[in-house]
């Protein structure tokens, strides 16, 4: 399912499809290492809504909300209820 980065919940994980931020803004994100294919995190967003912080590669990248709308990714765990695994049965094993 195709989104915008800013709609991703703190704790989901998702690869980068496409940015369309331009000028300044793309050059430093593709410095920065955001290219297509690359997978993220979000991992928490602030109190008021803004700035996000993603995790990617080895380092955190925090980007307004307004910035994180131009790049377009796929969630890679969404459990919506088309994505939910099916639930397994466990056996439970008691050490002696």
């Amino acid at each position: 399912m195709k989104i915008s980065m800013d709609q991703l919940l703190p704790g989901e994980k998702a690869t980068v499809l496409q940015i369309y931020a331009a000028g300044d803004l793309r050059q430093k994100l593709l410095a920065m290492g955001l290219l297509p294919g690359v997978e993220i995190e979000l991992i928490r967003v602030a109190p008021l809504g803004d700035p996000l912080d993603f995790k990617l590669r080895d380092f955190h990248l925090s980007m307004r909300r307004s910035e994180a709308r131009n790049i377009i990714v796929e969630r890679n765990n969404h459990h919506g209820w088309r994505g939910r695994r099916k639930r397994r049965h466990w056996k439970w094993q008691t050490k002696l």
